[in-house]
């Protein structure tokens, strides 16, 4: 299981040895990476605007174009993978301040009637996360 988030649905195509086991998302990345599965998502996305070094813009581009995937799908996959990563590598302590501090921000972004409202969020098209 993810230490990043909740478990996740089993995309199609990644062969599992017991109904106990879960691909972790480095796993999944790379099914996607290489062609041998296939995933969806849905939800509120938000667009974000950042500076990436010249190499690890062209890779992710090669990535995108070998795989088939948008950038956007390879980018979002990747940050997937990291965020992982990085919490496995924090102190329970220190994942239980982050997930609060994110509880703190969603629920700063709650509507009068608790459901979340992301007025700069979009829905994405079918293919893009």
């Amino acid at each position: 299981m993810s230490a990043y988030s909740d478990p996740i649905a089993l995309p199609e195509g990644v062969q599992l040895q017991s109904y106990d086991d879960q691909p972790t998302r480095l796993e999944m990345a790379v099914a996607l990476f290489t062609r041998s599965a296939t995933s969806e998502a849905f939800g509120s996305v938000h667009a974000r605007s950042v500076r990436i070094p010249t190499i690890e813009n062209v890779t992710i581009e090669a990535l995108a174009q070998f795989s088939g995937l948008s950038v956007n799908k390879v980018i979002v996959q990747l940050l997937e993978v990291a965020l992982d990563e990085v919490f496995q590598a924090m102190t329970a302590e220190q994942r239980t301040q982050v997930f609060a501090k994110r509880g703190e921000l969603l629920k700063a972004m709650c509507g009068k009637d608790g459901y979340p409202v992301f007025p700069d969020a979009e829905q994405p098209k079918e293919g893009d996360i």
